[in-house]
């Protein structure tokens, strides 16, 4: 069984902040009332998922993701599936939401007496309707995760809500899984990793002409995706990493 010396944790590096912010804790487990140590190494995630402006083609850009993956390298640790956590699970977050009520209060009132015309008789009545408006809370599903991968390279894959344009919300250090240590030195290193088909451009300042034609527009959002790839995206959007030596 291996024996704690020292978890060193390094500073995430997070390319995009904004956009994704990823952090990775360590917690050694322990049992009994003298806090044994045990070859078990508890893993805490923090995400927090928004959408980020970028600077480009004379205006501004903003961006966000629809889905990525999350993926572990352990080093001497295996991750079996009975011991992961957010798996085949959801982010469930609170929205606020305007609604209008409508309130009727009906004001009748009987104009005069009955005026005889063709013997009918003719009665006008005045309707007033107020309007409120009220915000309330609503609970909504924004992302799905699911896990895949290997014991010895796990990845747990994050997808927004088909209504969902981008993710948004936060995990603040939630169970991601307990990872059994084989030796006394290990290491895990976990990267956040998004595909093209994962990048969505949200709102245009001054990068996108409106007088140029939609297969220009498309042209151009196009490029946009590619050179956010390459520079802002790969070969991660976040990386971090943790070590026992």
């Amino acid at each position: 069984m291996p024996q704690s010396n020292q978890l060193i944790t390094s500073p995430p590096d997070n390319r995009c902040s904004d956009c994704l912010f990823m952090k990775i804790k360590g917690e050694p487990k322990e049992y009994g009332i003298f806090r044994r140590k045990t070859n078990q190494l508890e893993l805490y995630l923090t995400l927090n998922f928004n959408e980020q402006w970028q600077e480009i083609l004379g205006g501004q850009v903003k961006f966000g993701i629809k889905g990525g993956e999350l993926r572990l390298s352990l080093e001497n640790g295996k991750s079996p599936y009975e011991l992961r956590h957010l798996m085949n699970g959801s982010l469930v977050v609170s929205t606020d939401k305007e609604i209008e009520i409508k309130q009727s209060s009906e004001n009748t009132n009987s104009v005069g007496s009955s005026l005889s015309i063709d013997k009918a008789s003719l009665t006008t009545k005045q309707e007033d309707k107020d309007k409120i408006n009220r915000t309330e809370k609503f609970k909504k599903t924004t992302y799905c995760i699911e896990t895949k991968g290997s014991e010895e390279k796990p990845i747990w894959v994050f997808q927004a809500n088909a209504d969902e344009l981008t993710i948004k919300g936060n995990l603040i250090d939630e169970e991601l899984a307990t990872i059994v240590i084989t030796e006394n030195t290990y290491g895990v290193k976990a990267t956040f990793e998004a595909k093209k088909k994962d990048i969505r451009l949200t709102e245009f300042e001054g990068a996108l002409p409106s007088f140029l034609h939609p297969n220009k527009h498309k042209a151009i959002e196009n490029m946009i995706v590619n050179y956010l790839l390459k520079n802002k995206l790969k070969p991660y959007l976040s990386r971090a990493e943790l070590r026992h030596e």
